[in-house]
């Protein structure tokens, strides 16, 4: 998504869309933190990230998020 669509959701409160899965949306803010963007990677994919695991969105989720995204970030070590 582009970048508006991310300030959006920060600018809303940083709630979880509805018009995207929260999957997909996941899958694009992770690849976000491996991102050498800085402003993508700290200021848009971490805290939309970390607010969403800290209210709760990823609490059924947590142990297979947790092991894909050790997976993910070990991708080039």
């Amino acid at each position: 998504m582009s970048e508006s669509y991310w300030r959006s959701v920060i600018d809303a409160g940083m709630h979880v869309p509805s018009d995207r899965s929260l999957n997909d949306l996941t899958l694009e803010l992770i690849d976000m933190l491996a991102s050498p963007d800085a402003h993508a990677r700290d200021a848009v994919a971490f805290p939309l990230l970390a607010t969403w695991i800290h209210s709760g969105e990823y609490d059924a989720l947590l142990r297979g998020f947790g092991n894909g995204v050790v997976t993910g970030l070990q991708t080039g070590l």
